[in-house]
This record gives structure tokens, C-alpha cells and sequence, in this order.
């Protein structure tokens, strides 16, 4: 596995570049087909495909309908279809997007259990730890951590690298228990389905789950034919192998918690400036799918 070199012996890159450099920009071209010509192509047709969209009052500005084009690699058709879901599943999923701001999700942030990496992966990847099995089914309902996932991954979504690098996702299941598996039901895993899988524009490079206990064996066979078939030939269970793990996420980037070298998980500075972001979170919520008068 190639590894991302930087200057002064660094191994990986840090989550909060969001310049990208030359290697990435060669990445961009030879993964995505990303040129400025295909840039400039393909935003003018994005907005025109938007415009003619009955009811979608939609965020047209350059930077973010870039997000969905590096998604599904400047396929136009592709993604239009996920840029209407994300607004769609906004209606959808009301119940979640009401209060959608890292405000609203302070108290479950400051519990620590979810959270990005503060180094990328070799690819150059971000990397979503969401600690499951550390969640305080007492303190915090499903729709309270699935909002602030949400939260979190929309943030990271709109960094440059990471639309270019992917995101990787690493669930930790220590200490998962009936406690968790009785507040899971079909209609919260259809939710997730919905809005990380169907209706985020991100590239979901690999799933990799450890410390899985076997009851998690029968949520997962219940989520599994909702999964595409991208993400099911991604999806890598290692249990309490960390060795299998580090195969993939060498020991240099991780937490002490998975056997890495980094010292206790978390990252401060993502959370600071997630909560930095606050306004930007208000400005997005003034968009979507308009109500039609009768």
C-alpha cells in the first residue's frame, strides 16, 4: 500500500488540508476524469439541469455542486440523482434536519464517540470513527446520534481533498450490547441507508468494522441487501484482529484504542471547527424542495 509522503518525514496527510496538492490534483485527473475544461462543462449544464428541476430552490454556488460532480466522477445524470436525494431526504427525514446545526449536537459531540481522524489514510483518505459500542443508550436516542453524524459528515464532505480521496469509515463495536441492539429498528437502518448511503455525496472508499461481537451479525444481514454493491465489496470485518486491520490503517496513523501509535483517540480541532461552522450550517438550511401552494 503506497503511503502519502510529505515534507519533514510525515507519513499521512492531516484531516484538515483542504489545499490539494499536486499528487491530488493528478489523483483528480486519473480517478475522476477532472479537468478545468470538464469543471467548467460540466457546472454550466449542473446549474441548467437544476434550474429546469420543478420546486428545488438549490445552493448553485460552484464549490458545492463540485462536491456531487468528484462523487460520481462529472457524470452528470449521476449526480443530479444524489443532489436531489440530499434535498429530498431533508423533507424526508424531517425529524432530523430540523435542528441540523453542531449546536444542536454539542452535548452528543462532547460525549467523544464519534469522530474523524486526525491523520488521513495512506490513500489520502478522511477517516469516520464512529465508537458505537461507547454510545449511552440512556443519554442519547438513535435520531440524536444519527443527526450529528450527519452533522459531522457534512462538514468533511465539503473539503476539497476528501471529495478527491474518499472517506473511509472505521466502526468500533466494544462494548456493543442488546442495550444498542434493541434501540436499532428497521426503520433507523432504512434512515441510514438513505441519507449516508443514497444521499450524501461522498466516496465511501471502505468499511472497516472491528471488535464486532456476533449479535451484530443479524443487524448487519438486515442492512446488507440495502447496501450497493460497491460498498458490499467493501466492507471488512476484522473482530478483535488489529493486525488485519492495520493491513489497511497502519499503526503510524491510529489511536492507541486500535493498536496505533497516536496517542488516546479524538480530535479537538475537528470539533472546534465544526462548531466554528455554525452559520454555515443556518445558510444551508434556506434551501431545498419548496412546499407547492394549493
Amino acid at each position: 500500500m503506497e503511503s502519502t509522503a510529505l515534507p519533514g518525514n510525515l507519513s499521512f496527510l492531516p484531516l484538515e488540508l483542504s489545499i490539494l496538492t499536486e499528487k491530488i490534483i493528478h489523483k483528480a485527473e486519473e480517478e475522476l476524469g477532472e479537468t478545468k475544461q470538464k469543471r467548467k462543462e460540466c457546472l454550466e449544464e449542473f446549474k441548467k439541469m437544476i434550474r429546469k428541476e420543478k420546486n428545488l430552490d438549490a445552493d448553485t454556488r460552484d464549490e458545492f455542486l463540485l462536491i456531487f460532480l468528484r462523487t460520481k466522477k462529472f457524470r452528470l445524470d449521476a449526480a443530479f440523482k444524489v443532489l436531489k436525494k440530499y434535498y429530498l431526504n431533508r423533507k424526508t427525514y424531517s425529524n432530523l434536519y430540523e435542528k441540523f446545526s453542531p449546536e444542536h449536537c454539542r452535548e452528543v459531540l462532547q460525549a467523544k464517540f464519534l469522530n474523524f481522524l486526525p491523520l488521513r489514510s495512506p490513500e489520502g483518505a478522511s477517516v469516520w470513527v464512529p465508537r458505537i459500542g461507547s454510545w449511552d443508550t440512556k443519554m442519547f436516542t438513535p435520531e440524536e446520534i444519527t443527526r450529528t453524524g450527519l452533522v459531522c459528515l457534512e462538514k468533511e464532505m465539503k473539503n476539497p481533498v476528501t471529495q478527491v480521496c474518499g472517506m473511509v469509515v472505521l466502526i468500533d463495536l466494544k462494548g456493543f450490547s442488546w442495550s444498542h441492539m434493541s434501540q436499532i429498528s428497521l426503520k433507523n437502518l432504512k434512515c441510514f441507508i438513505d441519507t449516508v448511503q443514497d444521499g450524501l455525496p461522498v466516496r465511501h472508499k471502505a468499511m472497516h468494522i472491528i471488535n464486532n461481537p456476533s449479535i451484530f451479525g443479524t443487524i448487519f444481514n438486515t442492512v446488507k441487501p440495502f447496501l450497493s454493491e460497491k460498498i458490499k465489496k467493501r466492507v471488512y470485518f476484522h473482530g478483535d484482529d488489529l493486525s488485519s486491520l492495520h493491513q489497511f490503517l497502519p499503526p503510524e496513523m491510529l489511536p492507541e484504542e486500535f493498536g496505533g501509535t497516536q496517542g488516546p483517540f479524538g480530535n479537538e480541532r475537528f470539533y472546534q471547527s465544526l462548531l466554528d461552522s455554525e452559520e454555515e450550517y443556518k445558510k444551508c438550511q434556506q434551501y431545498g424542495y419548496v412546499a407547492v401552494k394549493m
